[in-house]
């Protein structure tokens, strides 16, 4: 960091530098007459109304654009407050100002004051002053400190200001960026760094347009950040005073950082001494405002090797494990993203529960027979995937450039390509059974599960009889955004167990019957919503016992309901919603229930 002592020096040197030769300019003009000297130690009531007396002055300014450490302007209230005078010589004062940058969390107070004093043999103000500044942002709030040294004289204006943060200078701010490495995913941290720094100006009036007080100013600043590059940069900036109340204010800087940015704006000023524009000279600029940054410098470096952290399982704080299948890898991998695995049967091998089996693009995977572990997601590159680690939620990164979703080929006899256990995820694959279809071929099975959550989205399913079979299966499930192509029943169901389904927007696009049910014993709720049917028969439920509860809304096609009731089973329907679908038949009576009775949103 900035060491603040090795800073005064530097400001006080310049400044002597720079106002050496700016004197041997302003000594060869005429000297204006200066009042004899008249002490007045604070403004008691009896001299408010001495017209040479500084007066306070409030100002309310609004820029628009970018600079150095800040987006999109800014709006600041400031109040300026001469605390001791001597008119026409000197003055000390406090200057006090709050910026708000356009956001409701991003603020920055600025308090301090200074000292000032008018040299008549020499034509020139000297001044010195101190600050302190906070700024808040989203995250955390800075704190800084700042002295500054002037020199305005007729023809030559000369600052320089040295900023130093006090207490922590750096703030996490978030985390972007997933990418696999080895079994895990790394995030990027974003950082926000506060910056110590410097800058300094020479500036003079601009010929011809003296009428306005407008002056130009180029100058140079820096700013050290201990992560990421320092920011250096030029700067010019254009100041006109319209009148008594109305000042415009232009500034454009250029750094290798933060690159070209530029800003302007206008100022209302109220209060203050009023001076005739032709009568005013040097010593009526004791009351100009002090020119430093309105801002602590911050900004987010572009995040570095070092600031890479490991995403967290928000319930076990542990590392995220995620595996890898790729059909083109070489043999012998391990799983990680740098060496997966060549086919699930490995796959199953090297993982453990709650991983993320992740199959690449491209891939094709000939016989499956994969049996998941507990809280295991069996996932395919190609859609987009979600995690949740302690840090947010992010999309689960990609592992190659392919663009075909892993394929799971079956062509055998008495085959279930993957088995669900307890609290999984299907998504993203697409499951093939070539001609001539296999006998008694299911692509994803789960059977005699008790507690158990699962859902199964985003997939294919073309060919075989059965695309998902649900065999006394209990708890809660979610079949969504299906695409089935089967030759018999999309979804079958055979239920003796408390089970609450939802099965919605899918297409069910080919075979006998979309989904398929038969319930024998139990509390059955299966909500059928938005899907299209395109089979034969969209929905067939047979209930031989038990109650069923069953929610029909908003599904499309040319299949019949066919719901078919025992004398010893129950039908609870709410919201029947046809779309050119026909009305369902059944054997007994149903029972038409209010709105909610099923429990989906």
């Amino acid at each position: 960091m900035i060491n603040l002592r090795w800073l005064i020096c530097l400001l006080c040197s310049l400044a002597i530098s720079t106002t050496t030769l700016a004197q041997e300019k302003d000594a060869a003009q005429p000297k204006e007459p200066i009042p004899p000297p008249i002490a007045i130690p604070g403004a008691g009531l009896a001299e408010w109304f001495a017209p040479d007396l500084l007066r306070p002055r409030v100002s309310v300014r609004h820029d628009v654009g970018d600079g150095v450490g800040f987006n999109n302007g800014f709006t600041y209230l400031q109040g300026w407050i001469p605390l001791v005078q001597q008119t026409g010589r000197s003055v000390l004062f406090s200057d006090l100002r709050v910026v708000n940058f356009d956001n409701a969390d991003y603020w920055e107070f600025n308090a301090g004051g200074g000292s000032r004093w008018y040299n008549a043999d020499r034509d020139r103000i000297f001044g010195v002053n101190a600050y302190y500044d906070g700024r808040k942002t989203a995250t955390t709030f800075f704190n800084q400190i700042g002295v500054g040294v002037e020199s305005l004289g007729r023809y030559v204006d000369f600052r320089a200001n040295g900023y130093a943060v006090v207490g922590p200078n750096s703030s996490i701010i978030g985390y972007n960026n997933p990418t696999f490495r080895g079994s895990n995913i790394v995030l990027d941290t974003l950082v926000e760094n506060a910056l110590s720094g410097f800058d300094f100006e020479i500036g003079t009036p601009i010929p011809f347009l003296e009428r306005w007080d407008t002056r130009a100013f180029v100058g140079h600043y820096h700013y050290a950040a201990e992560q990421g590059p320092d920011v250096s940069g030029v700067r010019v900036r254009l100041e006109a005073n319209v009148n008594h109340n109305v000042s415009l204010y232009f500034a454009a800087q250029h750094d290798a950082v933060l690159r070209t940015t530029v800003s302007g704006g206008i100022a209302m000023n109220f209060g203050g001494r009023k001076v005739c524009r032709e009568q005013r000279g040097t010593v009526d600029r004791l009351d100009a405002r002090v020119v430093r940054d309105v801002n602590i410098v911050s900004y987010s470096p572009q995040p570095v090797e070092a600031n890479k952290v490991t995403a967290l399982d928000p319930t076990t704080g542990q590392p995220i494990v995620v595996r890898h299948a790729n059909s083109a890898a070489a043999a012998g991998g391990d799983g990680t993203v740098e060496n997966p695995v060549q086919d699930l049967k490995q796959l199953q091998t090297v993982s453990t529960p709650n991983d993320i089996l992740f199959l690449h693009a491209n891939s094709t995977f000939v016989d499956p027979k994969l049996t998941l572990q507990n809280g295991q997601r069996l996932l395919g590159e190609g859609v987009n995937h979600t995690f949740t680690s302690t840090t947010g939620a992010f999309l689960l990164p990609r592992a190659t450039t392919g663009k075909t979703l892993p394929l799971l080929s079956v062509s055998s006899n008495n085959v279930t390509a993957v088995t669900l256990a307890q609290d999984n995820e299907v998504s993203g694959l697409s499951f093939e059974a070539p001609a001539p279809t296999p006998v008694d071929l299911v692509f994803i099975a789960a059977a005699i599960l008790n507690s158990n959550s699962f859902t199964i989205n985003r997939n294919t399913f073309s060919g075989g009889q059965t695309g998902i079979a649900l065999t006394n299966t209990t708890g809660i499930g979610l079949i969504s955004e299906n695409t089935f192509r089967t030759e018999s029943v999309g979804v079958n169901i055979v239920a003796t167990g408390s089970l609450k389904l939802l099965i919605e927007k899918n297409q069910f696009l080919s075979g006998q019957s979309g989904v398929g049910v038969s319930q024998s014993s139990g509390s059955f709720v299966l909500g059928i919503r938005a899907n299209e049917f395109r089979t034969t028969t969209s929905v067939t439920d047979l209930v031989s016992g038990g109650t069923q509860t069953l929610l029909l809304q908003q599904n499309v096609g040319v299949g019949a309901y066919n719901l078919t009731q025992s004398l010893l089973g129950t039908f609870n329907i709410e919201n029947v919603l046809y779309t050119n679908t026909p009305q369902p038949t059944t054997s007994g009576t149903i029972n038409f229930v209010a709105p909610g009775s099923a429990g989906f949103p």
